[in-house]
């Protein structure tokens, strides 16, 4: 809940209270036009936290001019989707080029990664989700921020293990992939304030993923470098 002053309320988001019961929990990027009473005022944020691991503000709070404001949205956007619109071409040619080619499935994880990405895209920062579909609870609109973030790492992990076989080994990609899964699978079936907890296992997990698979790209280049050395008897 917003405030100017103490009586003004300009905008609430969600129902701002002092327990689980008598409180609802909201998340969207919000527009506010306002008029003070004076060339002094006070910007009051009211806040309360009963449904998830953090609460509170998760970005800036910008004041400027109506018309300012209204650009700098409207450029974000521009760029967003912008972003979202290239994704969606990749991730559809490329599950059509492997549909026709027939060529194996390197080209259908792709795709399905970069729509998963563009989708991820829509439904996490300025929750562009929510302009499409205003009716979607906190719930839903939290558990698709995490399940796009889960479902993207074990789509990756099979894209690199079938583009580099030899170099990523199988065992690494199992467990990796039972992981992910198991921690899909709890945020599917619990509320946002239990698997919201399994958010830093998870990262910790990600970023050694990106570490092996950056070793593998390595190997991989390594083995090609070697493959086209010229032999010394050729050298003239």
């Amino acid at each position: 809940r917003s405030l100017v002053g103490s009586e003004m309320c300009i905008r609430d988001s969600g129902r701002v209270g002092t327990s689980r019961e008598n409180s609802r929990p909201d998340i969207q990027p919000i527009l506010i036009t306002f008029i003070p009473k004076s060339t002094e005022f006070d910007l009051v944020i009211q806040v309360s936290n009963f449904h998830y691991r953090s609460g509170g503000l998760w970005e800036k709070i910008l004041l400027g001019t109506p018309s300012n404001l209204q650009n700098f949205v409207r450029n974000k956007w521009m760029k967003d989707f912008f972003f979202v619109g290239i994704l969606l071409m990749l991730g559809i040619f490329n599950i059509v080029m492997a549909s026709i080619l027939r060529s194996g499935n390197t080209g259908f994880f792709l795709g399905f990664l970069c729509l998963i990405l563009s989708f991820r895209e829509l439904s996490t920062t300025e929750r562009y989700i929510k302009q499409l579909l205003p009716d979607l609870s906190w719930e839903t609109l939290i558990r698709l921020d995490y399940l796009t973030f889960y479902l993207s790492i074990p789509i990756f992990i099979r894209f690199m293990y079938l583009l580099f076989p030899f170099e990523f080994r199988k065992g690494v990609h199992d467990v990796a992939l039972l992981w992910a899964v198991l921690l899909s699978a709890v945020v599917i079936l619990n509320p946002p304030l239990v698997f919201s907890q399994t958010l830093t296992y998870y990262q910790a997990f990600t970023f050694f993923m990106t570490f092996y698979g950056l070793l593998a790209v390595a190997a991989v280049s390594y083995t090609h470098l070697r493959g086209h050395e010229t032999p010394e008897h050729l050298v003239c």
